[in-house]
Parts: structure tokens; C-alpha cells; sequence
């Protein structure tokens, strides 16, 4: 963790993450790719004729599909299409009933003119395209049945779509993938083992910054120190950063790893580096895709007891010792929840701890370290079988030392996070 609240220095964008992390996707061009804002309402004259002709062609009956996709219950797939020419097409999901379908196609290449749709793709989940929304970018829906045509004006063009299908009254968080449950002194996760595990990424001097939880599928948690300029501590240049989501090995790409570009960062007001309120959200600018691989992590409504020497998991690609590097594999090691006067006693922490708002972890040897800021210490509950976003890193004296880590407790946060994205519905696991 950024234990020394240092910010990053910024370098030229061309240096963008093409080396160190060796992600084919992380690259200037995806970030723009995976961000871009979502041109429902924008179109030139030619993409507004090709919104009109759609009623107009279908005259107002229901689309005919050029490929029909029947998605079975709680499966997913992808595919990728490419096109050139004048060029229509479309495909049509449906599934089973009390399920619905999410169509999610996060690189989406289309022709434009002077920034505005020249070919587009119109969706509609009411069966009848003249009812969609038109794209030209990046995007994301959900329905019954959900229909995309393709009309092209000339142009060329590829997209790649992501489908599945679950139920209507599904609430998902904390699943878990492969597990290993054996960062300093940690072990590897299992790949994927925590699905909402995710790092704030510095663009341009192509770091890992710090990590992040992810809790919606617009919304990560991290800690406000990683987000906040503390010369006047309002929030860093968003357009800087990326949150990279369905990663395990930095340095190898899987299908699931995406790096989105971000909104806004939404730092606790009453931070001041003061170790109190350490506590941010951040807004990514388009829908994340939640699969197998990448989900939220539990809020923890139920949790309102401290849960004092129950176990907790931290995790992090922050340096295996302090002054280090960073580890190439996310980490994983398991630290108690110590009793409040634990933190309260350290005379590093300047009697700059709270009961209510922080969490005092401690296992000699096992210990969050320098860019674990900002990640999870998660709690796994024995009824369920899930894990909750207990708490979010923020400080320590050191790594893996005698003295304990303070983090940022979550249950404090709640009504926080809702006031500041009150769209959004979170699961309440009982």
C-alpha cells in the first residue's frame, strides 16, 4: 500500500501499459476503446436515416433475424463480427422465461464522420428496432429478448459481444473461482479466485497504482489516498487512469481481462490524509461485464458486529516486501481482525485511528504492503460460502513487521456509497 501517500509521476501518454504488463488489451487505443461514452443520442444525418429506415423497413412489424441465438440459462458466450460495404444484419437473443439476456459489446469499431455515427448498430429489447437505441461505441443492455441490426453507410467496421443469460431475481456477489485458500509472505490466488479483485491503473507512467474491489457493475471501492491530489485534495484527473478488472498474471492477458476507462473518482470529503474516511469510489465510464471471471464482491449489510479474531483475506500484486516490487501473480495471505486498542497503541498511527470507521488487522509475516492500497480484506462467511468486502487497505508502519495494518471498514461506508450512486442496487445478502 502507498503507505507514503506519494503520487505517481506522470509520464507522455504514448508510454502507455504495452511493456510492463504485456496485455494485449492494455494499450492507449483500448483505453479509449473500452470508454468512450455510448452515442445513443448522437448521430449524423446519415445515422439518424438509418434509425428512420429501420421502422420503416420493418414497417412496424417485428424484425426479421439473420441469426437467431437461443441462450440457455445461466450460460455465456461471445462473438465477433466484421463488415465493409453498404450492409445490414442483424441478431436476435432470446431465452427461457423468468431469465433475461445481456448483450454486452465492449470493442465496438465503427466508421464515423467528424465524431458522429456513420454506421451504427441499433438495439432494442421490445423486439422492434425502431423502439432501440442507436451505438456507434461501446455499450450494454438487458432483456427478454434483446435484437441488434447492423446498418452500415459504406463504411467498415468490426465489434466483439459478449451474451448470457440469467435469472430475473438473481442477486450475484462474492462467488468465488478456482480456490487454493493455502502480500507479503502470501501465495497465489487460484486464477480468478476473487472475481472483484481489480488495480487502479496509471495510464501514462503504465503502474499499477493501487487495488480496488469491485461492488457494481459501474462502481469499484478503493482507498481516497489513491485518488485524491493532496495540494488541494479533490479528486486526480480521471481520464488518467484505467481499472483493470478479470486480471491474475499481470503480465499475461485472459479472455475476461478489461481495462476501463473511468468516469469519475469519488474520494470521502472528509479525508485529509489523516488515516481517517481513507475511503473512494470509483465510477467506470461504461458498464463493466460481469462473467465467471469478473463480479462483485458482497457488501456487508449483515456484518455490523466487529468481528474481532475472526480471519479475514487480504490480497494484492503490491510489493512483496517493503521497498520492493510489485508481484506479477495477485497474492493472497490470511491476517486476524485484532482488537481496536491494537492500532490504538501504535504510536506511529498518532492516535489517528476510530473504532467505528477502521478495521486492525495483524499476522506476523503476512501483511499488506506498498500498491496494496485501496485493495480488499475480505471476509469469507461460513453459512454462505461467499466473501464480503469487509474492508479496504489503507495504511501500515512497514510490511510483515510486529505492528498492524488499518483499513478502512465498510459497513461504516454504506449509506456513503448509496448517497453517491443512488441508481444503483446493491445485493443484501441475509
Amino acid at each position: 500500500m502507498s503507505r507514503d501517500f506519494v503520487e505517481a509521476e506522470y509520464l507522455d501518454t504514448s508510454l502507455f501499459l504495452n511493456t510492463k504488463f504485456g496485455i494485449s488489451l492494455l494499450d492507449i487505443h483500448t483505453i479509449k476503446l473500452y470508454g468512450t461514452s455510448s452515442s445513443a443520442t448522437v448521430m449524423n444525418a446519415l445515422g439518424f436515416l438509418s434509425w428512420i429506415l429501420a421502422g420503416a423497413i420493418t414497417g412496424g412489424q417485428r424484425t426479421k433475424c439473420d441469426r437467431q441465438t437461443y441462450v440457455q440459462p445461466n450460460t455465456e458466450d461471445y462473438f465477433t463480427y466484421s463488415y465493409r460495404g453498404l450492409w445490414t444484419y442483424t441478431w436476435c437473443f432470446n431465452t427461457a422465461r423468468d431469465y433475461l439476456v445481456t448483450l454486452n459489446c465492449p470493442e465496438v469499431q465503427m466508421t464515423k464522420f467528424t465524431g458522429y455515427c456513420r454506421d451504427t448498430l441499433n438495439v432494442t429489447t421490445t423486439g422492434y428496432v425502431r423502439d432501440g437505441q442507436v451505438y456507434c461505441d461501446p455499450f450494454q443492455v438487458r432483456g427478454s429478448t434483446v435484437i441488434m441490426k447492423l446498418f452500415s453507410m459504406d463504411g467498415r467496421g468490426s465489434f466483439k459481444c459478449y451474451f448470457k443469460s440469467r435469472h430475473i431475481n438473481d442477486c450475484e456477489c462474492g462467488y468465488r473461482g478456482d480456490s487454493r485458500m493455502k502480500i507479503t509472505h502470501g501465495t497465489p490466488t487460484g486464477p480468478h479466485e476473487f472475481p472483484s479483485m481489480a488495480g487502479l491503473i496509471d495510464a501514462q507512467a503504465r503502474l499499477l497504482r493501487c487495488g480496488a474491489i469491485v461492488i457494481h457493475e459501474r462502481l469499484a471501492l478503493t482507498a481516497a489516498h489513491c485518488v485524491v491530489n493532496f495540494e488541494n485534495f479533490q479528486p486526480l484527473d480521471p481520464t488518467k487512469f484505467g481499472l483493470l478488472v478479470g486480471a491474475w498474471k499481470i503480465s499475461q492477458a485472459q479472455n475476461s481481462t478489461m481495462l476501463y476507462t473511468i468516469r469519475r473518482f469519488v474520494p470521502n470529503r472528509a479525508f485529509r490524509n489523516q488515516n481517517f474516511d481513507d475511503i473512494a469510489l470509483i465510477e467506470t465510464t461504461i458498464t463493466m461485464w460481469f462473467g465467471r471471471n469478473v463480479g462483485p464482491a458482497c457488501l456487508p449489510y449483515k456484518f455490523s458486529d466487529h468481528l474481532y479474531q475472526e480471519e479475514v483475506i487480504i490480497a494484492g500484486w503490491g510489493h512483496t516486501e517493503y521497498g520492493g516490487s510489485d508481484s506479477d501473480v495477485l497474492l493472497m495471505g490470511t491476517v486476524t481482525i485484532q482488537y481496536d486498542n491494537y492500532c490504538e497503541n501504535v504510536p506511529a498511527y498518532n492516535g489517528k485511528y476510530s473504532r467505528e470507521t477502521m478495521i486492525c488487522t495483524l499476522d506476523k509475516g503476512t501483511d499488506q504492503c506498498q500498491q496494496d492500497s485501496g485493495g480488499p480484506v475480505y471476509y469469507i462467511d461460513d453459512n454462505s460460502g461467499l466473501y464480503f468486502a469487509l474492508g479496504v487497505t489503507n495504511g501500515g508502519v512497514g510490511c510483515g513487521g510486529m505492528y498492524p495494518s488499518y483499513n478502512a471498514r465498510v459497513f461504516a461506508y454504506l449509506e456513503w456509497i448509496s448517497s453517491n450512486y443512488p441508481g444503483a442496487t446493491f445485493c443484501v445478502v441475509p
